[in-house]
């Protein structure tokens, strides 16, 4: 299947970081990790158009199967911010949302009025609750759509709206709920 225009395909984690900067206004979503379903993939780029749009504000969405260079997954997002928008001018209204399948976690990196304009609160929630309780169930595609949806209430102004809340599972060992 041939990449569209919003998407890279078989990139890794050293491709991304050489990648030419996503352009505004057309790429958002990189699903190195394969981990979107189609109609999330084009949901995410409409919302983050439209994102993008209402705000000026530049989300991306990078999955990624593992990452090999850097075990943290901050770091590492900070690193694809950092390459694709070197100056602070470049990358003060930009951010990145990074999914990792293959460690079941993830991060949120952004330039100062990114980070400014959404605040400690949503960024906490988004990693702790969107990201934190259900990429252990990887729902990838759940992950991704409520988090571009908290973040994006967040660059408009709006309330935050508690992310999801972590479900219990069965400890196969006991048979008992956790």
């Amino acid at each position: 299947m041939a990449a569209g225009p919003n998407q890279v395909t078989l990139a890794g984690e050293f491709d991304i970081l050489a990648a030419p900067r996503p352009q505004d206004g057309l790429q958002y979503v990189l699903d190195d990790g394969k981990a979107l379903s189609k109609s999330s993939f084009k949901a995410l780029s409409k919302s983050l158009t439209q994102l993008e749009s209402d705000t000026g504000y530049h989300l991306n969405v990078v999955t990624l199967r593992k990452l090999l260079s850097d075990p943290d997954a901050f770091t590492y997002a900070d690193k694809v911010l950092e390459s694709w928008y070197p100056t602070r001018e470049e990358g003060d209204k930009k951010g990145v949302l990074l999914l990792v399948t293959s460690a079941r976690e993830g991060a949120v990196s952004g330039g100062p009025a990114f980070l400014a304009t959404i605040g400690d609160d949503v960024l906490d929630g988004v990693i702790t609750e969107n990201i934190g309780n259900l990429a252990e169930q990887e729902k990838w595609n759940e992950i991704s759509v409520s988090s571009v949806e908290r973040i994006g209430r967040a660059l408009r102004g709006e309330a935050d709206k508690e992310g999801p809340a972590r479900t219990k599972k069965l400890d196969r060992r006991s048979g008992r709920m956790q």
